[in-house]
């Protein structure tokens, strides 16, 4: 979910829950009294702790997804320790499972950071500046000028049938998409906000939300 991600603006993760954290353990235990016994499981343990281990160890900056390996596997080792149990409580613990992940989906508010309404926004900015040359800039809580609130050039290029003039991606990729350059003077200032209002001594021509993102259209003055 974009909520839980630990990138760009949305940064709000959910601590592990302690109970999941001991059960995680103790069949990380199980499963390790097992690999003496059983040479089959030595070759899972190898393929699983490895990614940990590596993700520990790196010297860099490292994402949670440098675990997917690890989470994949992982699963073998929770039903090899789950294997000693009986069907009845199997089901009961499946249950739960299910009801809780359940609820997570049916709780989330996606819909405040997806596509939609990232469209919706889009559809009222090119609404009101009547598909005219316009620069697009973007801001947030991030500092960084770009990278935590990438991809609305693209976006205004396919669901508002309206390509920036200029934008902050230009910077970092506009190599990519060198015969799309244009001395167009831009008529309007589209600002997207993420997150946060956008703070401004302009006055702007018209103002939008739609779910954390807020957009305004300001006129050109360059």
């Amino acid at each position: 979910l974009q909520n839980e991600q630990g990138l760009g603006a949305h940064g709000q993760i959910t601590p592990g829950h302690p109970f999941f954290i001991l059960l995680s353990v103790l069949a990380i235990i199980y499963f390790l009294t097992k690999i003496k016994k059983t040479k089959k499981y030595r070759l899972l343990a190898a393929s699983a702790f490895v990614f940990p281990l590596a993700f520990i160890f790196y010297p860099g900056y490292a994402a949670e997804y440098y675990l997917l390996g690890f989470f994949v596997l992982f699963p073998f080792v929770l039903a090899i320790a789950l294997e000693k149990f009986s069907n009845r409580f199997l089901i009961v613990f499946l249950g739960l499972f299910l009801i809780l992940n359940s609820v997570t989906v049916v709780n989330s508010d996606q819909g405040r950071y997806g596509l939609t309404a990232r469209k919706k926004l889009i559809k009222k900015v090119i609404k009101t500046i009547d598909h005219q040359p316009f620069g697009l800039e973007t801001y947030g809580k991030d500092p960084r000028k770009y990278h935590p609130y990438g991809g609305w050039r693209y976006l205004f290029k396919i669901y508002g049938q309206n390509t920036p003039v200029t934008s902050f991606a230009d910077e970092f990729f506009g190599w990519i998409y060198p015969d799309e350059a244009t001395h167009l003077k831009p008529k309007y200032r589209v600002v997207i906000s993420d997150a946060t209002p956008y703070l401004s001594l302009d006055k702007p021509l018209r103002r939008f939300r739609e779910g954390v993102y807020y957009g305004y259209v300001f006129q050109n003055k360059k």
